[in-house]
Order: C-alpha cells, then structure tokens, then sequence
C-alpha cells in the first residue's frame, strides 16, 4: 500500500501528465478508483459496498526507477507532482455490478495495454476495504485505489515508458464509467507551472461528499486520503 499526495494523482482539466526534467521511466497503471462515503473501522467484506458512494477512474502515474530506491517502500516512485489523475466524473455507485463485472481496458496513442476484469484481482475490493479498515479509520472522501491490471510499460519486454506527445486512455469495457484520457507533457522546468495554481480553486468535494444523484458529477478534488492498494 502507498498514500498520495493531493498534487501526484491530479484533478487536471486540461489532462496533462508533466515528464519532468530527468524523468525517463513514468509509467501509466490504469484502475478503478472506490470513493467512500460512510465511516467505518473493522469493516467486514459483507458490509464492505454499504460504504462506497462513487466510483472513478484512474491513471496512477509512476517513476519506475523511483519506486526502486527502497526494498519495501514505493511512495516515493508514485508522488511526483502531476504525475498521475483521476477522474473526470465520479458515478454514482448503487449495485455491486458496477464493480463486479468491470473490466479495465488501458491504451497507449491508440494500443492496447491492459485489459482485465476486476473479478480477477488477488484481493477483490471487498478485501482491500475490510482489511485497510482493520487498521485505520475509513472517512468520506477517502479514495482507495484498487490495483491495476499486467501490462504496465515496466513489464514489457523491452520496457515502454510514457514520452511527449503519448496520449494515455482509461476506460470501462462497457463505459459505465466515463472515460480517463491524459496527454504526455514535458516540463522544460522542475516546477511545473501549475504549482501556482490558486488553492482557493480547489473546491474539495470530496471532504464532505454529496447525496449520490442520478448522474455522474465533475471529480473537483482535495480529498481527505488517497490510498493505493496492491492487488493484482
């Protein structure tokens, strides 16, 4: 498991990844993103979906090279700012299908990378909630992050990382969930730009989440805890 720093999975209208300066190994993961919506702590998979409210996607960018620096310790590799996203609209979540049957489908400028069912994973979300709740106290608006299937960059052979000009898609095989596109930046400098973005634009949804509507709504994100769990 691994948290996210707010700026490192970003809500990023214009849906661009920077390759900072020097970065030569950032990697896409495509996944389905959980947002919670009821508290809870020693959760039981049974009651696990009672406390999901929305469901997303997300593209959990990474610096292989960085995520190497330490034996048991990736956080480093996946908070480089504006180096993964989420989004763009949070579905409404209301049958177990939506998760069950899902199946993540990952493209690079057009080719297929990962295409799997969720039904698949070592540990089903029911699991990952119960046992991330084991140890602390889930809040709305927390987002658990749920795994991504084989075929990242990394594990092909020869490895394939993301350069300027990629374009990078995630999607639900049957669209249940709109789809995630991003576009390969470089950033000429090694602060992006868009670290002077004005905090009051933030408008943190996500830290007191809305009665679930009919439709899907814009992801506008500061979440409370942003929480990646390994599972495939």
């Amino acid at each position: 498991m691994t948290s996210h720093s707010k700026y490192s999975i970003w809500d990023n209208e214009l849906r661009q990844l920077f390759l900072e300066y020097g970065n030569k190994t950032l990697d896409y993961e495509g996944e389905v993103a959980i947002v919670l919506g009821k508290a809870g702590r020693r959760i039981t998979q049974a009651d696990a979906y009672d406390h999901i409210s929305a469901i997303t996607l997300c593209n959990e960018g990474t610096i292989r090279d960085w995520v190497r620096h330490a034996k048991f310790n990736v956080t480093q590799g996946k908070n480089w700012d504006n180096s993964g996203s989420i989004g763009p609209w949070l579905v409404p979540f209301k049958d177990a299908k939506q998760l069950d049957e899902a199946r993540i489908i990952t493209r690079v400028n057009g080719e297929v990378r990962q295409d799997d069912v969720l039904s698949r994973m070592m540990h089903p979300i029911r699991r990952e909630i119960e046992y991330i709740s084991t140890f602390m106290t889930l809040q709305p608006g927390d987002i658990i992050v749920t795994g991504t299937p084989t075929g990242s960059g990394a594990r092909l052979d020869p490895p394939q990382y993301l350069k300027p000009g990629d374009v990078v898609e995630v999607r639900e095989r049957a669209r249940n969930i709109p789809s995630l596109l991003d576009a390969m930046v470089s950033a000429e400098r090694d602060i992006p730009e868009y670290m002077s973005v004005d905090e009051s634009a933030f408008k943190g949804v996500f830290n007191n989440v809305p009665a679930i509507e009919d439709v899907p709504y814009p992801v506008q994100m500061e979440p409370n805890l942003v929480i990646e769990y390994y599972s495939r």
